[in-house]
């Protein structure tokens, strides 16, 4: 009877969400069970690496090594490298030759903390002849050296290397390592993680500190402006030392887009690594980064945090191009703020929607879509003709051209003849505008919107049948601008291009 009373209790003193998974008591054993099930590691584990790529964790313990594959963020909990993690419950699977395991569960606070793991000295033969046994798990190989030295890391790159026992190639499989950029040293010892895809098994470091050599940083070629920038080698690094302008940003990656007079460029900056707000035309000043080219465009991912805007308010006059100047030199103007005028829409009357491609037409035939995530248009009516302010820019699948809001968009308005036969002079104006009405009677509310759509004007005018309206625009800054004539009655507007000197 004594004993049934201890059987019961140890039951009820299993947790409830380890009913239904199999109880593993460390990493080795869980390694050796059948994949596609439920598992509970009993036992603490320790993390050696993280990375925010799939939410991938490597853990290990006494007896071996493990990669955590958290795709969709089970594990809410934030933990720190040599941080303890026990009760961890997830499916055991395999992708790329390399054993991973799925939480179904978060596992919760870490059990300890400032955990002390020893990476085990092995060799290139023994990881030749026994890559399962080490896979996953922290280990250092002595005297490396790298055919490629002197040369540049790269991200995603394989590298051929040796050690006194054998070859092996080493890959910079893990994003955003400190090192990427930095200069190859010829031999080092290299602790690091084993691992796999389908190409192949490899050995990875995971920052700087693991590399125990004549590592030396990124080197860095100063350049004057975005055009000699865009004309540098992809891979390397080039600090900005001009002031460039910030004309649009948005939350995905991060990015930004950045002019000077000479050209644009794309800033893609997923890591997060320029920390400091800045504002719709700020100015922005010594920024390192490396150049790359993804879709067909360039871009330049920075390195570190520019500082502060060195400037703010400022004013870029867009390029006044066609579609077919666009389509026929598309580099010339990629990543710049560009106006094109008497667009057509393929399909006018239906609803934008994001990331959709729209025929458009000015008598070259181009590719309008909405790229920007959230913008203001995204559930408007598509117009039937239209002047608009936007970015070129590109994937993978061909070359675009995009607004950035609804303020971008100069519909003209074919039920208003009467506002659309105004004639607006001078035109460059450097203080009074005058506005020539035909046929326009009563309240005009005249607006003046900024090369990024912003009002910065507006003005209610009463005028009689063939009146001209007379509008001081004195104190706005040079540039270009747009001056929309609405019919409060009507809701009618018709918009027009001006240059302020």
């Amino acid at each position: 009877m004594k004993k049934n009373f201890y059987t019961l209790l140890s039951f009820l003193l299993i947790p409830l969400f380890c009913i239904g998974q199999t109880q593993v008591p460390d990493i080795a054993t869980l390694r050796s069970s059948a994949q596609g099930s439920e598992y509970t590691l009993v036992g603490e584990v320790v993390l050696t690496f993280q990375q925010d790529f799939r939410g991938q964790k490597y853990i290990q313990d006494g007896t071996a090594a493990i990669l955590i594959d958290d795709n969709s963020g089970t594990i809410t909990t934030s933990y720190n490298i040599n941080d303890g993690i026990t009760g961890l419950t997830g499916t055991l699977g395999e992708f790329g030759g390399m054993l991973q395991f799925v939480p179904s569960a978060d596992p919760g606070a870490a059990s300890s903390i400032d955990n002390v793991v020893t990476p085990q000295e092995i060799t290139f033969a023994e990881l030749t002849a026994n890559f399962e046994e080490y896979e996953s798990e922290l280990v250092l190989i002595k005297d490396v050296s790298f055919t490629d030295m002197g040369t540049s890391f790269s991200t995603g790159t394989v590298y051929a290397t040796e050690d006194p026992t054998g070859t092996y190639n080493y890959r910079t499989t893990f994003f955003d390592a400190d090192y990427i950029g930095s200069i190859i040293p010829e031999i080092a010892d290299v602790t690091g993680l084993p691992n796999s895809r389908d190409d192949g098994e490899y050995f990875t470091a995971r920052s700087t500190d693991d590399i125990d050599g004549d590592i030396i940083g990124p080197m860095i070629t100063d350049v004057d402006n975005i055009a000699d920038l865009r004309a540098g080698t992809i891979g390397n690094f080039y600090r900005l030392t001009s002031e460039a302008i910030l004309t649009y940003q948005q939350g995905f990656r991060n990015q930004k887009y950045i002019q000077d007079i000479t050209a644009g460029v794309l800033i893609d900056d997923n890591p997060g690594n320029i920390t400091s707000t800045y504002e719709v035309m700020d100015g922005i000043t010594g920024i390192v980064g490396s150049l790359g080219e993804f879709g067909g465009m360039i871009q330049f991912s920075p390195t570190e945090d520019p500082g502060a805007a060195t400037s703010s308010g400022n004013t870029v006059s867009p390029n006044m191009i066609t579609l077919a100047d666009l389509a026929n030199d598309f580099e010339a103007y990629e990543a710049e703020l560009t106006m094109i005028t008497g667009v057509s829409f393929d399909m006018p009357g239906g609803t934008f929607e994001n990331g959709e491609v729209y025929g458009i037409n000015d008598g070259t035939a181009y590719n309008f879509r909405t790229t920007f995530f959230d913008m203001d248009y995204i559930g408007t009516e598509i117009p039937s003709a239209a002047d608009i302010l936007g970015i070129a820019n590109s994937r993978n699948d061909g070359e675009y051209f995009s607004a950035i809001n609804m303020g971008l968009f100069i519909i003209s308005n074919t039920d208003n003849l009467a506002l659309a036969q105004s004639q607006l002079f001078p035109n460059p104006v450097s203080d009074v505008l005058q506005i020539q009405t035909q046929g326009v009677d009563g309240d005009v509310l005249l607006s003046c919107l900024n090369s990024i759509g912003q009002r910065v004007k507006s003005q209610m005018f009463n005028i009689s049948e063939g009146g001209t309206i007379t509008w001081n625009l004195n104190e706005l800054n040079s540039g270009l601008y747009i001056v929309e004539m609405t019919k409060p009655t009507s809701g009618n507007s018709v918009s027009f291009q001006i240059i302020k000197e």
